[in-house]
């Protein structure tokens, strides 16, 4: 289960159940279960130690300058799109010309994510910084 601002993200095993069958159910669940008043996150809970930088985020580290352009381009461009998909994307680093990424949510599994990564936010980026951009990739951790 991934949460964002304004939807949930659920990734399912392939063990037999088709989405068909439960998708009515797992939507009453949730709807009902927030109805109710129940909690989202738990205030009581340490946070999880984040291995994602972004810009708008609490800084473990100051971005460059480069890497604030990165990040303003993909919050502006790209991350909408990727949230409209129950997905959501941010900028780890940039080092030597590679834009690093990381892909949380619906893009982790999604099989187009690699095409839209490539040719998509990569070709957008190289258009953008053309002297700074060699490639993107993304990062699962």
């Amino acid at each position: 289960v991934f949460l964002s601002n304004n939807f949930i993200s659920i990734t399912k095993k392939d063990n037999g159940i088709e989405w068909n069958d439960i998708i009515v159910e797992m939507r009453e669940f949730i709807r009902d279960y927030l109805v109710d008043g129940g909690a989202v996150i738990n205030e009581n809970a340490s946070p999880k130690k984040s291995k994602t930088i972004t810009h708008k985020e609490e800084l473990i580290r100051e971005f460059s300058d480069i890497e604030k352009k990165i990040a303003d381009l993909l919050d502006e461009y790209v991350r909408p799109a990727v949230e409209q998909d129950g997905g959501f994307i941010s900028l780890k680093k940039f080092e030597k010309g590679i834009v690093t990424v990381s892909l949380q949510g619906a893009c982790s599994g999604c099989p187009s994510s690699t095409i839209t990564l490539k040719s998509g936010i990569e070709s957008m980026l190289k258009r953008e910084m053309p002297d700074e951009i060699i490639e993107v990739i993304a990062d699962d951790d």
